[in-house]
């Protein structure tokens, strides 16, 4: 059984970073941007807009919702943590809404009457 954070680093995170590239390049920016924005290289950015980093989990519709605010206050910032400030405002807002938790327990079958995620 994995730690939440661990869920975080290994599947919130990297499918996050495939949702606000995909977000990202609809506001017309290239993937070299999207790569400085998200402080990644464009290989990676390559491989989100593929789907091969980050397609273990699928968000709800209100998530993408909350991805896509994220990605317009991404494109128009020019500082350089705004990425990693959206990112953590994500992770919260995920785990607020019980996301995280679900994703625990879709990752390991048979976990019964956890209270982790909701350990705060």
């Amino acid at each position: 059984m994995e730690l939440r954070q661990e869920i975080e680093v290994w599947y919130v995170i990297p499918a996050l970073r495939k949702e606000l590239a995909k977000a990202l390049l609809k506001l017309d920016l290239t993937q070299k941007e999207i790569a400085k924005k998200l402080g990644l290289t464009e290989p990676a950015v390559s491989q989100y807009l593929k789907n091969k980093r980050g397609k273990d989990v699928a968000f709800s519709d209100m998530a993408l919702k909350q991805v896509k605010l994220s990605a317009k206050k991404i494109a128009k910032s020019n500082a350089r943590g705004a990425s990693l400030v959206e990112i953590q405002r994500l992770c919260k807002y995920l785990k607020s809404k019980g996301h995280i938790c679900k994703i625990h327990k879709s990752l390991n079958a048979g976990m019964k009457g956890c209270s982790i995620c909701k350990g705060k």
